[in-house]
């Protein structure tokens, strides 16, 4: 009987591990590039957003000078010399880069989208833990 029972415990850690890996290694589905949108943060503090309106989650988005495309390229070259990050989507305004902790590989998806204004520029992000 108690046999029984600690392989049922076991069985269900195992099986909450395996949930936890999987979607871990999941994109979220309400990226940028799918809804044309950055998606609202979960109620957890492990997500910052230069759209969010709340102050637990809201950050300034970033600014440059100069030209758009300039600044987006020069973003790309600078995460690709970071180690531990994967560029899973690019379009000519827009990345979604995939960071990657040391130790345990959780993944961490930051979304960056350059955004060419009359007086500057904005570069808007949104990072979320998965």
């Amino acid at each position: 009987m108690i046999r029984r029972m600690l392989w049922g415990a076991v069985s269900l850690v195992v099986l909450v591990v395996a949930l936890g890996f999987y979607k871990t290694f999941q994109a979220p589905d309400d990226l940028w590039i799918i809804t044309q949108k950055f998606p609202g943060c979960p109620s957890r503090p492990s997500c910052a957003s230069s759209v969010a309106q709340d102050d637990v989650h809201k950050v300034e988005p970033l600014r440059y000078a100069g030209d758009a495309a300039a600044a987006r390229q020069k973003l790309e070259q600078v995460i690709r010399r970071m180690q531990l990050t994967r560029i899973e989507h690019a379009t000519p305004e827009y990345l979604h880069v995939v960071f990657q902790t040391p130790t345990m590989h959780f993944h961490d998806d930051v979304e960056l989208l350059v955004q060419a204004r009359l007086d500057s520029g904005a570069l808007h992000q949104s990072l979320r833990l998965r």
